[in-house]
């Protein structure tokens, strides 16, 4: 009887830790920030593959010859190299350069057709601009200023109103202001031999600053979009109350209703190649054009796609342990 006794509450407490395992994983997938990569954490902790924090030197194999690049300047030039010219070597064309002379299709009349009014930017008050402050996200990355989130929402209350003044004069104007648009690149590597260029991924990182600028525009545009019934109803990316949950329950449902009529079903499933980066911006404008983007909006806008520079910067540890920044600085 003791030892069946034993058992049981063997039993019980193995069921209880697994029961609490499972709480503690779903309510850390259910308050994350990122779904994604939250997962994918829990599962790496799980099978024991957890990224190591210890940093290790980058070296990267020289396509010139057999030999080897070690020399942190020299690697940080290699990246920053391959990074700016990655999407003409992809697309075989520049993104700024590709040109906009394209016909306007059916889409572009019945989009013009919806428009009830011309964009233009709204004047922020520093109400306003503290919101923006509170919904970033705390993170540790840091721009090329060096100025951490946290130190911006601690000071918002002294920021917030010179911020407004600042944001509405970029509008009037139409000029983003040429600081902001300096960003730092980590490469992060994401697959296979870690001394070949393109297996690392660029992270582009800019001062928050001009994250604050992004996130006003993006909601005025945004509500604008919505307003005039822009957005397609099966575009589920980068839009308020949907995701790519929303866009695999509609995925599966639409399976689900094929098959109930006894229609076949076909998935076409497609991952472009740096999508964002080979965006030409001529076209680009003239799509803000068709969507019915003011003049001044429009001047705004290019202002804030030209003159753009980048700085790859790597961890380098010495002989004697010492970690330090090494900056490819030809912007």
């Amino acid at each position: 009887m003791l030892n069946e006794s034993l058992e049981q509450r063997k039993n019980n407490l193995k069921k209880n830790t697994v029961q609490a395992k499972t709480n503690y994983f779903e309510n850390k997938i259910k308050n994350s920030s990122n779904i994604q990569k939250t997962v994918w954490s829990i599962i790496n902790s799980e099978v024991g593959e957890e990224n190591s924090k210890v940093v290790k030197n980058i070296s990267l194999r020289n396509e010139t010859n057999t030999g080897t690049l070690t020399d942190p300047k020299l690697i940080s030039e290699a990246f920053n190299d391959y990074f700016v010219n990655i999407v003409e070597d992809v697309t075989g064309s520049n993104s700024t350069t590709l040109s906009a002379d394209i016909t306007v299709n059916n889409n572009d009349k019945a989009i013009q057709d919806c428009i009830k009014r011309e964009f233009n930017f709204r004047f922020v008050d520093a109400k306003e601009v503290e919101k923006v402050i509170n919904s970033l996200k705390n993170k540790n990355s840091l721009g090329h200023d060096d100025i951490p989130v946290k130190v911006i929402k601690i000071s918002k209350h002294y920021l917030s109103k010179v911020l407004s003044h600042l944001i509405n004069s970029s509008f009037v104007s139409g000029i983003f202001p040429k600081q902001l648009k300096k960003s730092k690149v980590i490469s992060i590597h994401k697959k296979s031999d870690n001394k070949t260029k393109s297996n690392y991924r660029p992270i582009s990182i800019l001062p928050i600053i001009s994250k604050i600028y992004e996130k006003i525009v993006s909601n005025q545009f945004t509500n604008y979009l919505e307003e005039n019934r822009i957005f397609n109803n099966i575009q589920h990316g980068f839009r308020p109350g949907k995701s790519v949950i929303t866009a695999a329950v509609s995925f599966i449902e639409s399976i689900i209703e094929s098959v109930d009529k006894g229609e076949y079903t076909t998935g076409i499933f497609m991952d472009l190649s740096k999508a964002f980066d080979s965006v030409s911006h001529p076209i680009l404008i003239q799509k803000l054009q068709t969507m019915g983007v003011s003049k001044n909006a429009i001047k705004w806008f290019q202002s804030y796609l030209n003159g753009r520079c980048q700085f790859v910067e790597i961890t380098h540890v010495t002989h004697d342990n010492y970690v330090k920044k090494i900056l490819e600085t030809n912007y």
